[in-house]
């Protein structure tokens, strides 16, 4: 009998570890492909680490912004370039008016609240009247309204809209290509410089601090009385501080690549704002709203015989994500320092689905931390690609095609699982 239940729990372990894989197929595949990359390209350690630390802070916004529509039943929304665009014209309104600095990136936040929550509003409203296929209406969308935002840049800047100087071409119609957000003390890498720590400094602390929250945590219940808790906090700081220095200490010994990695800075102020718009989305999700949006995402039939008003919810999930995304977009746009008035927003959409989609998300579900892995194992594949292509075939163009493939290649097999999964459904009911 005893022999029997052992087996028959193996076979469920083995269950679980073999859903586990066909259900993570996509994250594990990249996670292979990741480490080969890095293997291939023999990128630096401090390079690696420090690109993709800005890449993280500038991209995961912006696919954070995905999240809310995917709760709701609506799938990936592709028209988040709409709130990138809206992005920009509040960037070209503060570079024309050469707003400075931190006052500019202030403006800028401003000026696109509004624009993107109108655009969001008729995106909605829009998406309602293609129930069941908001994923290609909202991908159409989005090259609509591109379309739009050229005309206005290209044709009526500088004729209909009254704009002089640097900023239209020599014709006098339609304004340049690029725009240095650095110059004259603009609004370029003004989120990014307000903390900026080393990076192996805030990872120390980090680390310090979810040890001492563990032991805490472990031992909240054992300390008993004001004095013990005082004598337990002073033991825990000066073992944190003597790790600290014996952390320090040892990196002096290290080989000079891994020592390097002391001089990689982290945008402390970005990530946290990051970080606070990951915990707003945690904290959204358990409110009444987030039930109602993910009743809604469930079952729109029994969303609406509940007394929800389901249209009205949709057209939200769109204007927060549109606005989500205007935001996002801008902490992009300044840690570049410069923007490409007529191409900044056209990948946006692509790169910000195909990093949720490879951190283990699908069209029906998707998580903050899928969100953060995509990002992480998006970049670090986008990173490394040219140098392996390099070191591999002899041309980083390689590398390039590739990524551009995977993009591509994650939302195409996405999409195809989703139909495939949702005819099995309708052929069982």
């Amino acid at each position: 009998m005893a022999e029997k239940t052992m087996v028959q729990t193996d076979q469920t372990r083995s269950k679980k570890v073999l859903r586990f894989i066909i259900d993570n197929s996509v994250t594990l595949l990249f996670v292979i492909i990741c480490i080969l990359g890095i293997v291939a390209s023999k990128e630096q350690p401090f390079i690696l680490v420090s690109m993709l630390l800005e890449r993280m802070t500038r991209n995961t916004f912006l696919v954070l912004a995905l999240l809310i529509p995917v709760v709701a039943g609506m799938g990936l929304n592709f028209s988040i370039t709409i709130g990138a665009m809206a992005a920009q014209i509040a960037i070209i309104f503060v570079a024309y008016f050469k707003i400075p600095s931190v006052g500019g990136l202030s403006v800028a936040f401003l000026v696109s609240t509004p624009i993107a929550l109108i655009l969001g509003m008729y995106i909605g409203k829009l998406l309602n009247r293609t129930r069941g296929q908001e994923m290609i209406a909202s991908m159409i969308t989005g090259f609509f309204a591109d379309g739009i935002y050229q005309m206005i840049f290209l044709f009526m800047a500088g004729t209909i809209i009254p704009m002089t100087g640097d900023f239209v071409l020599s014709n006098g119609m339609g304004l340049r290509n690029t725009i240095d957000l650095m110059k004259d003390n603009g609004m370029g890498k003004s989120m990014d410089k307000i903390i900026e720590l080393d990076f192996f400094l805030v990872t120390i602390f980090f680390g310090i601090a979810i040890v001492v929250y563990y032991l805490w945590k472990i031992n909240k219940d054992k300390l008993e009385g004001m004095e013990k808790n005082r004598k337990i906090g002073g033991v825990v700081i000066g073992a944190s501080l003597t790790i600290f220095s014996i952390l320090v200490e040892f990196t002096n010994v290290l080989p000079h690549k891994y020592a390097l990695l002391k001089t990689v800075k982290m945008s402390v102020f970005t990530a946290i704002v990051v970080g606070l718009f990951a915990a707003f989305n945690v904290i959204i999700l358990n409110t009444k709203l987030g039930q109602t949006l993910k009743t809604v995402g469930q079952d729109k039939h029994i969303a609406e015989v509940s007394g929800i008003k389901v249209k009205k919810i949709r057209v939200l999930a769109i204007m927060l994500s549109t606005l989500f995304a205007a935001w996002g977009q801008i902490i992009f746009i300044q840690n570049l320092g410069i923007l490409n008035t007529y191409g900044s927003h056209k990948q946006i959409a692509l790169f910000a689905v195909a990093a949720l989609l490879i951190g283990g998300a699908s069209v029906s579900k998707a998580t903050i931390g899928q969100a953060f892995l995509g990002v992480l194992l998006f970049h670090t594949l986008f990173i490394v690609s040219p140098k392996a292509g390099l070191n591999l075939f002899g041309d980083a163009q390689l590398g390039e095609y590739f990524r551009t493939f995977v993009a591509y290649g994650v939302i195409g097999v996405s999409l195809g699982l989703h139909a495939w999964k949702t005819m099995i459904m309708k052929r069982q009911e």
